[in-house]
C-alpha cells in the first residue's frame, strides 16, 4: 500500500464530484457529511483498499487525528481510497507511516500521478497554463470505470484565484467528460473527482477557466478509457441530429458503447452497424411512451 499526501501551502477552497454508487466506501460518507464551508488542508490518499468497510469511517477517524494538527480551525482533511472492495484498513500500519510521509518533500505533478495506482499500465496526468495561473490534474482509473458523478480518483489542482461561480463549471465539465466514458459498465463505489484551489496565482475568466477544466478533464477521461483493464480499442460516439435533452444523447451513447455485441463487434474488428442499430433502437424503445 502506498500513502499520498496532498497537501496545499495553505487551507484553500475545494470542490467534490462524488459517485452515486447506493453503497458507497467511507471516503465518500465522509465527504457528504462536511457542511461544504470548511476549507481543505489536505488530501490523504491510500491504494489497494477502498475502504468499503463497515469500520471505515473509524479507521478515517484514527488517521485524521493524528494528523490534527494539518488542520486549523474551519478546514478539514479529505480521505481518498482505492482499491480491493471489502477490506479493512490495516490502520496500526498506516499510522506508523504517517511521520516520513509528513517528512516528504511535496511531490512533483508526476511524482503525484503515480502514487497511488492500481491496475493502471501507466499514469495519467494533463495540464493547462496561462500567464496567470495554471491547472493540472492527475487520476488514475482502469476497472469498474462508468463513472457517474471507476475505481476513478481525480485531483485538479490550480492557483488561479477562480472567478464567480466556477462550482457550476466544475460541475459542467465533470458532467461532460468523466460522466461520458465507460470500461465495463461497472460504477465503483469510490469515484471522486477533488479539486484544490490556492489562489495564489492570478485571476481567471470562467471561459477560460471552462475551457481549461474541459481541456484537462477529457484527456485524463480519454486517458483512462485508453488504459482501461483488457482494453484492445477505444471508440468514440457522437450522437448528432437527435432531437432531446443531453442526458436523453448521453443515454443513447452510453447505449451502444456498452452494448456486448457492440463491443464484440468492435473487439473482432467487424464493422456490424447492424448492432450499433441494435442498441440504438433497444435505448429508444425503452425511453419511449408506452400505450396501455
Amino acid at each position: 500500500m502506498s500513502l499520498t499526501l496532498i497537501q496545499p501551502s495553505k487551507p484553500c477552497a475545494w470542490r467534490a464530484a462524488l459517485t452515486k454508487n447506493a453503497l458507497p466506501g467511507a471516503p465518500i460518507k465522509f465527504m457528504k457529511s462536511l457542511s461544504g464551508e470548511e476549507k481543505c488542508a489536505g488530501v490523504l490518499i491510500n491504494n489497494k483498499i477502498s475502504n468499503v468497510h463497515p469500520k471505515g469511517l473509524e479507521a478515517i477517524d484514527t488517521l485524521f487525528g493524528e494528523l490534527s494538527s494539518l488542520t486549523p480551525p474551519g478546514s478539514t482533511l479529505l480521505p481518498s481510497s482505492t482499491g480491493v472492495i471489502g477490506w479493512s484498513l490495516p490502520v496500526p500500519s498506516m499510522v506508523s507511516s504517517l511521520p516520513s510521509l509528513l517528512s516528504s518533500p511535496p511531490l512533483t505533478p508526476t511524482q503525484l500521478a503515480s502514487s497511488y495506482l492500481t491496475t493502471d499500465r501507466y499514469p495519467k496526468l494533463a495540464s493547462y497554463s496561462s500567464p496567470s495561473g495554471s491547472l493540472v490534474g492527475t487520476c488514475k482509473g482502469a476497472g469498474m470505470i462508468e463513472p457517474n458523478m471507476g475505481t476513478m480518483l481525480c485531483y485538479l489542482l490550480t492557483d488561479w484565484r477562480l472567478p464567480e461561480g466556477w462550482e457550476e463549471t466544475f460541475d459542467c465539465a465533470v458532467e461532460e467528460t468523466f460522466n461520458c466514458v465507460s470500461v465495463d459498465g461497472d460504477e465503483s463505489t469510490s469515484d471522486q473527482v477533488i479539486m484544490l484551489s490556492s489562489g495564489e496565482g492570478g485571476e481567471v475568466s470562467k471561459e477560460e477557466f471552462g475551457e481549461a477544466m474541459r481541456e484537462v478533464c477529457g484527456d485524463l477521461a480519454r486517458a483512462i478509457v485508453r488504459n482501461g483493464e483488457g482494453t484492445g480499442h477505444v471508440i468514440t460516439v457522437k450522437v448528432v441530429n437527435f432531437p432531446a435533452t443531453d442526458k436523453q444523447c448521453r443515454a443513447m451513447g452510453k447505449a451502444v458503447v456498452n452494448s456486448p455485441l457492440v463491443k464484440t463487434a468492435v473487439a473482432g474488428n467487424d464493422p456490424n452497424v447492424g448492432r450499433v442499430a441494435g442498441a440504438v433502437g433497444s435505448c429508444l424503445g425503452n425511453h419511449r411512451p408506452r400505450n396501455h
